[in-house]
């Protein structure tokens, strides 16, 4: 997640992602585009494979329609909007998201595992939960919660930095 939500990062500025997409051919962008789609595809199986014997047969297909519905409707809306919509602010957001994500997914993760006694419990006092994010006040939490955030930090400053230094030189 985190290499992902550098990789968004990295493309957000204009005159990057135009030398980037310069440098593709059509080739690879097909193949680029076809195995994100494939793995999504192939992960949304997993989840009904999962969830498919505790459904009646109803409610699983009248769930697939919905969802295919509700992908047509994104996609004719992501058509319409998409052209208007600034690009590399959307690869910001996502980039912000997806490391909002590995930060809550790094303290659950990791608070799941001093629940079920495979790391030890060390509390920091005088700092509250704050489950919804995934912030847990212990030091098996907190290290590596900090420690993401500073590859976080040095991401994007090395990203401003190459960004500044492409501009200038273009």
């Amino acid at each position: 997640m985190l290499f992902v939500g550098y990789w968004l990062h990295s493309k957000s500025a204009v005159a990057k992602r135009k030398h980037f997409l310069s440098t593709l051919s059509t080739t690879s962008l097909f193949f680029v585009s076809f195995l994100t789609i494939f793995r999504e595809g192939a992960e949304t199986l997993l989840f009904y494979i999962g969830m498919a014997p505790a459904m009646t047969k109803t409610a699983l297909l009248s769930g697939i329609g919905l969802a295919i519905v509700i992908i047509g409707l994104v996609s004719y809306a992501v058509i319409q909007i998409g052209v208007r919509l600034p690009i590399h602010r959307l690869f910001q957001v996502a980039s912000w998201l997806i490391y909002l994500m590995a930060f809550k997914i790094l303290g659950t993760s990791l608070h799941a595992l001093q629940l079920t006694n495979v790391l030890p419990i060390h509390p920091i006092n005088g700092l509250g939960t704050a489950g919804w994010i995934g912030f847990y006040p212990t030091i098996e939490t907190l290290i590596p919660q900090v420690v993401l955030m500073i590859l976080i930090a040095m991401f994007t400053i090395w990203q401003k930095r190459r960004t500044a230094a492409i501009q200038t030189a273009a």
